[in-house]
């Protein structure tokens, strides 16, 4: 093989790992790139941002491990009803539900690795993914107020993100 087809080939592999995103970097990467750091009660977490369509379908999708008080923030454009499933996921998760005033609608436990739909009929503002049994662990219920997800405390973190 000649020095100039290997230069090529390095070259080619390297621009297909950074064109190909978030799917080849690693987790601790992938976490580092658009995560805030809230209060979720009494306790700080350590959220990814999910604001986008494409990061919202992968979510947390093949990890294998989430950190203690780590978890996803999945944001959207307008309050509505919204659905979660756990294809591709590797680890059990809670999802809290949140409207606009940073009240959890709902709480749902999620199982990996399954397709089962876990849905919020209210209008949903955002929802937030953490280890499964992580708000009854930390006294967080339905009703309970987040300050920090607050429509207006949302606006502020897809200020950073961007």
């Amino acid at each position: 093989m000649s020095a100039m087809s290997d230069i090529s080939r390095r070259t080619f592999l390297c621009t297909l790992w950074i064109l190909s995103g978030s799917i080849c970097l690693p987790e601790a990467a992938r976490a580092a790139a658009d995560a805030v750091r809230l209060r979720l009660g009494r306790t700080g977490v350590t959220l990814e941002v999910a604001d986008t369509e494409i990061a919202r379908r992968i979510g947390l999708m093949h990890r294998s491990t989430l950190e203690a008080d780590h978890g996803m923030l999945f944001v959207f454009d307008r309050p509505a009803p919204r659905a979660l499933w756990m294809k591709n996921t590797l680890i059990d998760l809670d999802a809290a539900f949140v409207d606009k005033r940073g009240r959890i609608i709902r709480i749902v436990t999620m199982r990996r690795a399954t397709t089962d739909l876990h849905a919020c009929d209210g209008p949903v503002s955002c929802i937030v993914e953490m280890n499964a049994g992580w708000f009854s662990a930390h006294g967080l219920y339905a009703g309970d107020v987040l300050e920090d997800l607050r429509e207006e405390s949302l606006a502020r973190i897809l200020d950073r993100s961007t």
